[in-house]
């Protein structure tokens, strides 16, 4: 499963899990009151899915974003882009000049 990470996930996942509950204890025709505590069980992750998306949109934005988007932003901040070129700091060779000097002697 490619899961995109951000702080919020693990709030969506619990809610995912708790309306799978709710369907379960639909079919099997559970008491009103453990179908009640699960539906406000999931009104109060609801509620804290928002106000955790409120408060991270205000405070920190950058939690709110995939894994992948964060560390993608980083390379292209460290290598640069096709406009920008590379930065300040250029990446170590991953190929030493004296290898390239010997496949280029064996290629003779």
């Amino acid at each position: 499963m490619k899961a995109r990470s951000s702080a919020l996930h693990p709030l969506v996942v619990a809610i995912v899990w708790t309306l799978a509950f709710l369907v379960v204890a639909v079919i099997v025709k559970a008491p009103d009151f453990v179908l009640w505590a699960v539906i406000g069980l999931l009104g109060l992750e609801g509620i804290g899915l928002l106000g955790g998306f409120i408060f991270f949109a205000i405070c920190c934005p950058d939690n709110l974003r995939s894994e992948r988007f964060a560390l993608r932003r980083e390379e292209i901040s460290r290598l640069g882009d096709s406009k920008t070129g590379l930065s300040e700091n250029p990446p170590t060779k991953a190929v030493s000049d004296s290898s390239v000097r010997l496949l280029e002697g064996r290629q003779k």
